[in-house]
């Protein structure tokens, strides 16, 4: 079993209906979400000050999955633990595993910019063997920490926390993905492009930068992507669109447009549908667009 990607997802050929359908709502100014194992959505929610648990099958209600101050970065594993990356107290990484409540530290407590510190850090990736990938976003870095590791390992961008926009470099990235070959994917914000590190290189690969409609590039406030097993990229930015990427093409596809206020976290189901979260109004809320071969 790969211990990347393990989504066996690779839409091909088809197209996602423009007309969505609201699966979750009074959100209230969150940023990512994910789905788990049990046909649930999780989305974080500042103003709730935690993680927040949808059923697909029944969305009118949710229950808190989990509850912390100034969350960000969401991931959730087959096994159904919680990621979550947070500035509380801090910047840390904390894990819940399935039905509880209280945190474990992955990463420590410790706002800076050495090795074993985070500054702002916001999307998360957790491979099956336990290693987190974050994206340490105002240390212009993606950092990975082994399980039970006290220190993080620079594994993209400056080590010291400078930002640039050389192949060596990051800027503010917000978000992080690993494919099943192990290539890093990273949504270099700042920059607006996707870079793409081969495993144990540190040389990124801009696989994703305009974009084949107005305005042609990616809005510097792109907050989430989702990577499929065919290394299609699909990018939800601050223009509230949704951009694909195919692999050997800079060029990305608007796919979905006109998502009112701009989109934050992006996900993908089993049968190809794309819920992205919705920022426009005060209570949020996440839209599913269905995928049509």
């Amino acid at each position: 079993m790969s211990c990347y990607s393990t989504s066996n997802i690779c839409p091909s050929n088809g197209t996602w209906n423009q007309s969505y359908v609201t699966v979750a709502s009074n959100l209230s100014y969150g940023y990512n979400i994910a789905l788990d194992s049990s046909n649930n959505i999780l989305a974080v929610s500042n103003d709730y000050a935690g993680v927040l648990k949808f059923s697909l099958t029944n969305s009118s209600s949710f229950t808190k999955a989990v509850s912390i101050i100034n969350p960000w970065g969401l991931f959730v594993d087959q096994n159904n633990t919680i990621y979550l990356s947070t500035t509380s107290g801090g910047a840390s990484v904390r894990k819940y595993p399935a039905n509880t409540t209280t945190g474990i530290f992955v990463t420590g407590n410790i706002k800076g910019n050495s090795s074993n510190q985070l500054s702002g850090p916001a999307g998360i990736f957790v491979d099956c063997l336990g290693n987190t990938y974050i994206a340490d976003s105002n240390n212009n870095r993606i950092q990975r920490w082994a399980s039970s590791a006290s220190y993080g390992c620079t594994v993209a961008g400056d080590s010291s926390a400078t930002s640039g926009n050389g192949t060596l470099q990051l800027n503010n990235p917000s978000d992080v993905r690993i494919d099943k070959s192990g290539n890093i994917f990273v949504l270099d914000s700042s920059n607006t492009r996707v870079q793409k590190f081969a495993p144990n290189s540190t040389i990124g690969l801009t696989v994703g930068s305009s974009v084949a409609a107005s305005p042609n590039h990616l809005k510097i406030t792109s907050y989430a992507m989702f990577v499929d097993d065919c290394q299609q990229i699909y990018v939800s930015d601050g223009y509230g669109r949704v951009v694909q990427y195919k692999p050997g093409s800079v060029n990305g596809t608007v796919i979905i447009s006109g998502i009112v206020g701009g989109g934050r976290g992006i996900t993908m189901d089993s049968s190809k549908n794309i819920y992205v979260y919705n920022s426009s109004s005060a209570d949020g809320s996440i839209l599913k667009f269905a995928y049509i071969p």
